[in-house]
């Protein structure tokens, strides 16, 4: 997400970007994001971020990006973003004819690299594992809001007791077998503040033969509705990173998480 955005920022000029802010009070603001991994990258790998926008409405822009390998015949990442332009209060204003015009005047491309990982530290059912969510400054952008690309992460963490620390790591260290996420889509419904007291909520959605999908939601403790909503689809695969079966004891817990939350809604009702 962050390759992504980089290339967006850099597609309508960065310095341009800056000057509506600090003139105008005038921001852009991601509102959607649906990404799809067919591929990874490691360290070391030379990439290349390729976006076209297109002005969907007076105040919202579409981008179409692709994340190629150096020498690659296919893209390895495939993502759509919308963005909207936003005043101080948060509302929806005309996009300025300068960012339309540079954004919508060529394709746009640019090198990503990935940097080593950091050492490790410390009408639906209801959510079945709610995570509170402790936010740092250094999680939010220029403005105090939490930046966009930090939520596949906070959905990361949550996602853990889902299964447990202890299956997942027999599964990798016994069996080799492993998750990836191969595609998710966010909807960003309200900025979220350092201040804000916020959990993720996390529920089982369904799972099938070789895929698991996870609908996440961030909340304000205090709201009536969520601030993020997104969801998370996963696939098994190989120390080898080959497609493979869910594995029957995963089913297991799955099939019983499942018939949980169905026995929930209709006490809900």
């Amino acid at each position: 997400l962050e390759y992504l955005e980089q290339a967006r920022d850099e597609l309508m000029g960065i310095s341009e970007l800056q000057a509506l802010w600090a003139e105008s009070g005038t921001k852009l603001s991601t509102y959607r994001v649906e990404i799809q991994y067919r591929e990874g990258a490691v360290y070391g790998d030379k990439l290349q971020v390729r976006s076209t926008a297109h002005q969907v409405s007076p105040s919202q822009l579409r981008f179409d990006q692709e994340i190629w390998k150096s020498g690659g015949d296919k893209a390895i990442v495939v993502a759509q973003a919308e963005v909207r332009c936003l005043d101080r209060n948060g509302e929806q204003v005309a996009m300025p004819d300068g960012i339309v015009a540079r954004a919508a005047s060529y394709p746009f491309a640019n090198d990503a690299e990935p940097q080593p990982w950091p050492d490790a530290t410390g009408d639906a059912a209801p959510a079945r594992w709610i995570s509170p969510l402790e936010l740092y400054f250094e999680d939010t952008d220029h403005t105090g809001i939490v930046h966009q690309s930090n939520y596949l992460k906070y959905f990361e963490r949550a996602r853990q007791p889902c299964l447990g620390k202890e299956m997942l790591a027999r599964l990798w260290e016994e069996d080799g077998i492993g998750w990836v996420v191969i595609k998710a889509v966010l909807q960003y419904n309200n900025n979220v503040q350092y201040k804000d007291d916020i959990e993720i909520r996390t529920r089982l959605k369904k799972s099938s033969t070789f895929r698991t999908s996870f609908t996440q939601e961030v909340w304000s403790k205090s709201g009536d509705r969520p601030m993020v909503e997104g969801e998370v689809e996963l696939c098994n695969v190989s120390r080898e990173g080959k497609l493979i079966k869910v594995p029957p004891s995963v089913k297991a817990e799955i099939k019983k998480e499942l018939a949980r939350q169905k026995e929930a809604m209709k006490a809900a009702a």
